[in-house]
């Protein structure tokens, strides 16, 4: 049967609300602009999700959102029954901004290719609706039941709902000129391609790095023991250098105390990426924390009773997702603070039982030499303005820095 969308219907008694058809079945998608306006099917549905998709981090999002950042929600139903829901994101993309200072210490080529970045970013803002969350990585964007609706199918109807969410949001005073959709695994492209129809742009993202624990896993020397001497030797000497840390789990208290601090030593890891979407609010780990509760760890590390990192997990069914982290660059190199907060988020993962610990994008060659693998990802990208959609590939691919890493593996070919 064909797809008959182009039927969508705006509800004359709520502008929120619309009706399409998808495959002769007819759905019904709302639009709330705010988390304390989802009704409580929400709150059924999306505990079937991430944690991302849920009212307590929506809520801990919405109170400390990056800078320009707007949110909205979508439900999905079939007849009276929820059966879909995905979250929204608005924010102004302004490459300028978003590009970091290049590396004073690179070759003249490269210094050329950065200021030709520069100029370029300087002509580029757009206001974007995203389908997705730009605070994490992974298919956070959206959640349906696979026993109501086919894939093919409510890809249509999420991109009718995206639609939707556009013109509800310009209703709101947050008009958007694009689209952008984040994260797919590489083995949905196709079908999202397909099913979101002409416009959309398909472009590679850095993989999302995962590292999954063996059920033979009952301890952290478990872990060592499964990996080869060379890299045994290296996580015990990063250890050793770690000794002269303090691990503290960090309470609302001790987050509220070193809140500035906090900030700091994620801005010194954030500015050091090539490219950045957005700058996290100054009180966001603080909101996360009184909202998620035991579902968020924060561990800080203390040398002589100054914090010089941090790392979060957050709690999602059987995996844990390694959040942000942040460290004095000092410090990472004499005590070791990067490297033994991965061995610690893995040790922790252990002592849970996690299925996958997620530990997202970026430093993927030194997370792969944890154990990790890289999955590659995608985006896809749209914009309303037919000649930026023309050459949104092009301004993509300029902007976002190069991924050059190789892939380790500290278990050997016989684990």
């Amino acid at each position: 049967m064909s797809f008959t969308c182009s039927k969508t219907t705006q509800l004359a008694d709520n502008p929120d609300e619309i009706c399409c058809n998808v495959n002769d079945v007819e759905y019904r998608v709302l639009f709330v602009p705010s988390v304390e306006k989802l009704p409580e099917e929400w709150s059924y549905l999306s505990n079937l999700g991430s944690t991302f998709v849920q009212k307590p981090y929506l809520r801990a999002l919405e109170a400390a959102p990056p800078t320009d950042m707007k949110f909205g929600y979508l439900l999905f139903f079939k007849g009276k029954k929820m059966i879909g829901l995905s979250c929204l994101q608005t924010t102004i993309f302004k490459a300028s901004s978003s590009l970091n200072d290049a590396d004073p210490n690179a070759s003249v080529f490269k210094k050329i290719g950065e200021a030709t970045k520069k100029q370029i970013a300087k002509t580029i803002e757009v206001p974007l609706l995203i389908g997705g969350n730009t605070l994490v990585t992974g298919e956070n964007a959206y959640y349906f039941l696979e026993e109501e609706i086919a894939e093919s199918d409510w890809i249509k109807l999420w991109k009718e709902g995206l639609e939707h969410g556009q013109r509800s949001l310009k209703r709101y005073g947050t008009p958007t000129t694009g689209f952008f959709l984040k994260d797919f695994f590489e083995d949905k492209e196709q079908v999202h391609a397909e099913n979101l129809g002409k416009g959309f742009i398909n472009v590679s993202a850095q993989p999302n790095m995962i590292f999954h624990l063996r059920k033979e896993w009952e301890t952290y020397d478990d872990y060592l023991a499964a990996m080869t001497s060379k890299y045994r030797k290296r996580a015990r000497s990063a250890s050793r250098k770690g000794e002269a840390m303090e691990r503290r789990q960090m309470d609302e208290k001790l987050i509220e105390a070193f809140n500035d601090r906090i900030h700091e030593l994620y801005e010194f890891v954030a500015t050091n990426a090539g490219f950045n979407l957005f700058i996290l609010h100054p009180n966001y780990f603080l909101e996360l924390k009184r909202e998620l509760g035991n579902r968020l760890e924060m561990t800080g590390y203390f040398v002589d009773n100054q914090l010089v990192g941090f790392n979060t997990l957050i709690y999602s069914h059987d995996d844990l997702d390694a959040h942000f982290v942040g460290y004095d660059p000092h410090y990472n190199k004499t005590v070791k603070v990067y490297m033994n907060m991965l061995y610690d988020m893995i040790r922790r993962a252990i002592e849970v039982k996690a299925k996958d610990l997620i530990f997202a994008r970026t430093a993927m060659e030194i997370k792969s030499s944890a154990g990790a693998v890289g999955y590659p990802m995608s985006f896809f990208l749209k914009s309303n303005n037919w000649f930026i959609n023309s050459i949104g590939k092009s301004i993509y691919n300029l902007l976002e820095p190069e991924a050059e890493w190789v892939a380790r593996s500290p278990f050997g070919k016989e684990n």
